[in-house]
């Protein structure tokens, strides 16, 4: 059990033994007499459906216990995502609206950390950030100011902004919780 106010984003739990996923919490202070409260926004992992709950502070929410084992992702068939087992060779199939957002930051032939809930897979764990190339843009411009931004596509799909300066076939770094760039980068992957 921990204090609903220490929750994290993305972070599994438990509640009336459903399985949730933490997708935002809104903090709303209190005044006077009246105590603050949390809202979270919960996916359920087995249906993909979200929904609100609002908690005290001082509430405590039940951790699900969960393990993890590194996993390389295979390829996407329809809307599952394949992964086998580094060291069994067993190969499971993740659902689009289990992994969310992480869906877009999957490599293929690249190992990852896929969490497990009663030994059926339930999320796949990201870096902070991933390199990716640009596919499509507008051709750079120098010396233009670094608070405008341009579209731009990258391989993976993803719509962002970046700074003018970026060019088509540059790789640059994007935050895998907010999809948003970071910095240029000198590889991809």
């Amino acid at each position: 059990m921990k204090l609903v106010s220490e929750l994290k984003l993305n972070q599994m739990v438990l509640i009336d033994g459903k399985l949730f996923k933490a997708i935002e919490t809104i903090r709303h202070g209190g005044y006077g007499k009246v105590g603050g409260f949390i809202t979270l926004k919960l996916r359920d992992i087995l249906t993909g459906s979200e929904s609100e709950r609002k908690f005290n502070f001082d509430d405590k929410i039940e951790d699900a216990p969960l393990s993890r084992r590194n996993m390389e992702f295979l390829y996407k068939e329809a809307d599952d995502y394949i992964f086998m087992d580094s060291e069994t060779f067993e190969q499971v199939s993740i659902d689009k609206i289990i992994l969310g957002n992480a869906a877009l930051f999957l490599i293929e032939n690249h190992t990852y950390q896929i969490e497990l809930y009663k030994e059926k897979p339930v999320g796949v764990v990201l870096h902070d950030s991933i390199t990716l190339k640009i596919l499509e843009t507008a051709p750079p411009t120098r010396g233009a100011s670094d608070s405008v931004w341009k579209e731009a596509k990258l391989e993976n799909g993803l719509d962002i902004l970046v700074p003018l300066f970026i060019a088509p076939g540059d790789s640059v770094r994007v935050d895998t919780k907010t999809g948003k760039y970071i910095s240029r980068s000198e590889k991809s992957h």
